[in-house]
This record gives structure tokens, sequence and C-alpha cells, in this order.
């Protein structure tokens, strides 16, 4: 089984100018938590399913409903934001464009133990990364441009 919930905001503002520019802005806020499991779903006539990969309850009769092999939780936050400008007429265009993004990750076994003696958890320290991109191009004729 694969459960997600994701929440958040994508926001966008774009301006045209008389000048013949047009900028864009926008962020991207979520975060997602993701439930990876096996379950029970069906004993074919027998009484129980034998699991012993959960090292919290260890040996133990399973039924429907029952998480068995494995079962974990990722979480993704992520945060990001770009800006880019833009010029074209008849002569060519003009492109430029920057993005940031941070984002971090989580993950939660809930059958094995850490060295804490709880639920083994790995955490990333916060990701960040950016782009840059531009452009140029510059019409010759009707057929061919340059870039």
């Amino acid at each position: 089984m694969n459960n997600q919930n994701t929440f958040g905001a994508i926001s966008k503002l774009r301006k045209d100018f008389t000048s013949g520019w047009t900028t864009e802005a926008g962020v991207d806020l979520r975060t997602a938590s993701i439930h990876h499991y096996r379950d029970v779903r069906d004993l074919l006539g027998g009484a129980y399913w034998v699991d012993a990969f959960d090292k919290f309850a260890g040996s133990r009769n399973t039924g429907p409903g029952d998480r068995i092999d494995y079962s974990n939780t990722n979480t993704v936050n992520w945060l990001g934001a770009y800006v880019q400008a833009e010029r074209s007429n008849a002569d060519g265009s003009l492109y430029g464009m920057f993005g940031y993004a941070k984002n971090s990750y989580t993950f939660v076994d809930d059958f094995k133990k850490g060295k804490d003696g709880g639920k083994l958890t790995v955490e990333s320290d916060n990701l960040s990364g950016y782009q840059v991109k531009g452009g140029v191009s510059r019409n010759v004729t009707d057929e061919l441009s340059l870039f």
C-alpha cells in the first residue's frame, strides 16, 4: 500500500509591461506524508498469518487489516521559488530565470528499532539548490534565427 497526503500552496504572478518585457514570479510550498506498508487481505481459509518482521512485537499472529513485512512513513517538505523575465519582438528575444529550492526528508520504520530503542528514524538536513537559465535569440530572416 502507498497512502499519501500532500498539502501546500502554489502561487504565480505574471506581469506584462508595455515595453515588451514579461516577468513572472512563483512560490511552491508543500509537505507530503507517504505511508508504505503491506497488509493481510485474505487468509484464504486460514485462521491467521504469522509475521516475524516487527522487531517491537516479535513473532505474532496477524489477521485481515494487520500490517506485515514492512511499515514505514516518509515525509517530504519543500519550498521553491523562481523569477523570470522575457522580452520578445520581431528582431528576437531575451530570457532569464533564477530558481531556488529547499527540501528536507524523514523516514520512520515502524518495524525496525533505532539505536535509541525506538522506531528507526532517519532525517536529512535541509538540502538546497538553485538553477539559472538564460538565452538570447536573434532573427536573421523569417526562416533563420541564431540562438
